[in-house]
């Protein structure tokens, strides 16, 4: 968040519903049943006590999240039953995942700066 004489651009409805659902599947539901994912996401299981997190697919494409499945697929295999798991500690997988939404944010406000520029530089007809 930027400080001083600039204001923070103020998040629609659609990006603050997104963002909440984010932080509510990336937290451990605490329930022995398994909940439903919603499209678009998926389940993984870290740590020792295989804690349950729901992510975004597209994680998949970034080279820090390919690199936890290929460790899944090292240790586990492919066939595995039951859900996914990653073999990292929960402490890193947190770490990991704060970095991709840190990451994510600020391409996303590069855009919405950029979209800025190029219609403050366009020609009014």
């Amino acid at each position: 968040m930027m400080m001083g004489y600039f204001w923070a651009p103020r998040k629609s409805a659609a990006v603050e519903r997104d963002q909440s659902l984010r932080a509510g599947l990336l937290v451990d539901g605490g329930s022995g049943e398994a909940a439903a994912v919603p499209k678009g996401y998926f389940a993984v299981y870290v740590g020792a006590e295989a804690r349950r997190f729901v992510v975004p697919m597209g994680y998949l494409h970034q080279p820090a999240f390919r690199a936890l499945m290929e460790l899944a697929a090292e240790e586990f295999g492919f066939g595995q039953a039951g859900g996914l798991r990653i073999p990292c500690r929960e402490e890193d997988f947190v770490a990991i995942v704060a970095a991709l939404e840190a990451t994510a944010e600020s391409r996303q406000r590069r855009r919405s700066a950029a979209g800025r520029r190029s219609r403050s530089n366009a020609t009014p007809w």
